[in-house]
């Protein structure tokens, strides 16, 4: 029977295209499925770079516009690796053109651009993905395999950091194609939005919804030359972020992601501790899990390393691939994606995680229809530093419909949510951050009130480091309290605790 064809059209040729390009050539060799991946065109801003991109990976041909390339009816679907700031319009303009989607993660600027993109797909009923590719290393794979069955008992820890360090000098600019991660108005987040979302997307997957949050972030290098400027300009992406809290099962979560770990390239580890069992995994060594099982007679019960290798069933994806004891690598996880996306095609259960469960990774929630105020307010032991999060919007994009982080202190332009942006212009690559400055410094909230269904109090007054806050709903009105004395509001008090 002839083969489907899955005609590819890629939006950006950086390091997430070439991984997603390696994926499609390699799918169909292990993975044979009903479709025929097909690479049809790459687009890029620069035509020269994009046909360099299309000789060395095999695409059969260019665009420099990525509306022309939605436009095209020889695209079936459309991978987008691009800045976090253009996944929105892409999305939602190849979701009307009926186009598949494969988007970067993560899904958006925040919740209420991610529900718009949710929308849009769910509505033209295309196929659709985010490419969360760490649930696919079979060592992670075989931890949820054993999470599921039930294998672990009652969950008590959930805990995760990733670590890097490349960002430690002073005198690495921000922005432009680069650098466009340690832009915000690119990449809305630091390492929150770039690191901490694959920490939270696994854990979600593991352990369930969260019902509470605790966080602080921290800038350590407050100014930066900007590459499109050439002028020093304040840095408003989050250098680290240490966030711990409650999953709705009852177990706690702690979390760290910093890029400034001298030593550490890209350490990921997972670690869940349940009643009778406890798995670690390392992304160092990716293809090994770390298994503690109470139930091991005493004699020989401890931690034991698990090699991931075997060619079976048993051992998520490997069966299709080498012989026993030989591994596999970080490029396979996207493989796994792809091959995953074709099955979902043609079984008709879309593989996840769809758009619609990235925009759980950003809400936090079990259930996106749902915002998490719902879970927080019966919350009683909800704590969040608000002037620590006000400038990071990936954390607060998780939480931005809960009413005490809706702060905004109008005078001063303190406002948490949105780092918006309205960047005119065609763009096809990472280095769509290069586009015109205008509109770069546009207050970051004005955007994300235009989906809120209802007015939020603005609070005057923020509250200091890790105050318990307690939101107590009225009819017309939420009226927020401090359980310390209030802070006056002047600009000693805002200059201390951060409100710019």
């Amino acid at each position: 029977m002839p083969k489907k064809p899955f005609r590819v059209g890629m939006i950006g040729y950086g390091f997430m295209g070439r991984a997603h390009t390696n994926a499609y050539k390699q799918v169909g060799q292990f993975f044979p499925s009903d479709y025929d991946v097909i690479l049809q065109a790459v687009c890029a801003r620069d035509a020269a770079k994009a046909q360099a991109f299309a000789d060395q990976w095999g695409y059969a041909s260019i665009e420099t516009d990525w509306k022309k390339l939605i436009a095209r009816p020889d695209i079936d679907a459309v991978d987008i690796c691009v800045p976090n700031n253009l996944h929105a319009e892409i999305s939602i303009a190849a979701a009307k053109a009926g186009k598949m989607i494969l988007c970067e993660k993560p899904l958006a600027m925040n919740a209420a651009e991610g529900r718009t993109m949710v929308e849009a797909v769910e509505k033209a009923g295309v196929a659709n993905m985010v490419w969360y590719n760490y649930r696919r290393i079979p060592a992670v794979s075989l931890a949820k395999k054993l999470i599921d069955e039930g294998r672990l008992g009652k969950i008590f820890h959930y805990r995760a950091k990733f670590l890097q360090d490349w960002t430690i000098k002073s005198d690495l600019p921000q922005g432009g194609q680069g650098l466009w991660r340690l832009d915000a108005a690119a990449a809305g987040a630091g390492v929150s939005g770039d690191l901490l979302a694959h920490c939270i997307d696994t854990a979600l997957w593991f352990n369930g919804s969260m019902s509470s949050v605790c966080a602080m972030t921290e800038v350590f290098v407050k100014e930066r030359q900007h590459t499109l400027t050439g002028k020093m300009e304040q840095v408003t992406i989050d250098d680290a972020c240490i966030f711990f809290g409650k999953f709705a099962n009852g177990s706690l979560a702690n979390f760290e992601s910093t890029r400034y770990a001298r030593g550490h390239k890209a350490q990921y580890t997972l670690e869940i501790n349940g009643e009778n069992m406890s798995l670690l995994w390392d992304l160092h060594d990716l293809h090994r899990l770390q298994i503690f099982d109470y139930k091991d007679e005493s004699a020989i019960r401890g931690w034991k390393s698990i090699h991931v290798t075997d060619n079976s069933p048993d051992h998520p994806y490997m069966a299709n691939w080498w012989v026993p004891g030989l591994a596999v690598g970080y490029d396979t996880s996207f493989t796994h994606q792809v091959a995953d996306f074709l099955q979902g095609l043609s079984s008709g259960k879309p593989a996840s995680p769809t758009f619609r469960d990235a925009l759980e990774t950003q809400l936090g929630s079990s259930n996106p229809s749902e915002p998490l105020e719902t879970y927080m307010r019966d919350a009683t032991d909800f704590h969040i530093n608000l002037t620590q999060l006000a400038n990071n919007p990936f954390m607060t994009r998780a939480l931005e419909d809960v009413e005490v982080t809706c702060v905004k202190q109008q005078a001063d332009g303190l406002s948490i949510g949105h780092f918006g942006n309205d960047r005119g212009g065609t763009v096809g690559e990472d280095d769509a951050a290069s586009l015109p400055r205008e509109g770069r410094d546009q207050d970051f909230g004005d955007q994300r009130d235009r989906d809120q269904q209802s007015e939020r109090k603005i609070a005057r007054k923020a509250c200091p480091h890790f105050r318990k806050v307690d939101v107590e709903h009225h009819d017309d009105e939420q009226e927020q309290h401090c359980d310390r004395a209030d802070i006056d509001d002047d600009q000693d008090h805002r200059e201390e605790f951060g409100a710019h």
